[in-house]
């Protein structure tokens, strides 16, 4: 049986009353893109507060019926909109998660919440920690090896899959962490352009980000060899005997890439403990 989905939000689940902490967590990330996408993810996380008057510069001389004739309109039109997003979210809840969280069933939203404070509500009664299961999601991530995938695309994936689930636990990596663990994934004492993005990294004007250096990493052969004891034994001279000709265009050679490298070689060396 397919989950039911929101009917006012693309491709948002309905949220049920046995949603688990990581679960809600998706649920979240989905209502705030889904919200993105229609420019009101502002009225839930502050961004957008109801109007309010502005101070005046010299309240002991203002006049009486010195108003700001639009404010009433501004407001009417914030509270529109507020109503709307509220409807939304509303809309992407089980009816025992409505009665549960706000004592009202369908099809209004509760008339004593803003949009944010909605969310506020659901983030109180679903974020829970849970270090089981958080604990398998890491180990995962620590046991994740390139080897174990037909591409560099594929691990990709599941590298940022994991990512994933390990904010959905509410204890996600910062940008330095989770691109420090991909060149380890990458094993950086044998991958020479590992070496070589690890020593400009101090350098950058801004930090690297991660889904940067993935889009241009370099899978080298001696990744996915475990006999492979440094990176330049990927580009050692092979043995006359070991030599065959199988019409193949040549790979890179250690001497191709000595100019280049040359810099990153003893940082290489010392990261042998990535």
């Amino acid at each position: 049986m397919q989950p039911l989905t929101s009917p006012s939000l693309l491709g948002v689940r309905i949220l049920t009353l046995d949603a688990t902490g990581p679960e809600y967590s998706r649920w979240r990330r989905s209502v705030r893109f889904a919200l993105e996408t229609k420019n009101r993810w502002k009225y839930c996380n502050g961004r957008r507060p109801m109007p309010m008057p502005m101070p005046k510069a010299t309240p002991a001389i203002a006049e009486p019926n010195d108003i700001q004739p639009s404010l009433l309109e501004e407001r009417r039109e914030w509270m529109r909109r507020d109503r709307e997003v509220k409807f939304d979210i509303f809309q992407s809840l089980a009816e025992e998660v409505m009665q549960d969280v706000f004592g009202v069933g369908p099809p209004l939203p509760p008339t004593q919440y803003t949009a944010l404070q909605m969310l506020q509500a659901l983030d109180n009664r679903f974020s829970v920690f849970e270090f089981e299961g958080y604990h398998h999601a890491f180990c995962h991530f620590l046991n994740l090896q390139v080897d174990q995938h037909e591409s560099l695309d594929d691990f990709n994936k599941e590298f940022l899959t994991v990512l994933e689930d390990l904010h959905d636990y509410g204890h996600p990596m910062s940008n330095v962490q989770a691109c420090s663990a991909y060149f380890s994934k990458l094993q950086c004492t044998q991958n020479p352009w590992v070496a070589k993005k690890v020593a400009e990294w101090d350098i950058q004007p801004f930090e690297p980000q991660l889904c940067d250096l993935m889009q241009a990493a370099v899978l080298w052969p001696c990744t996915k060899s475990l006999a492979c004891n440094s990176w330049r034994d990927c580009f050692a001279k092979p043995s006359p005997e070991e030599h065959i000709d199988d019409g193949a265009a040549p790979g890179p050679t250690y001497s191709d890439l000595a100019p280049e490298l040359s810099d990153t070689s003893t940082l290489s060396s010392k990261a042998s403990h990535s």
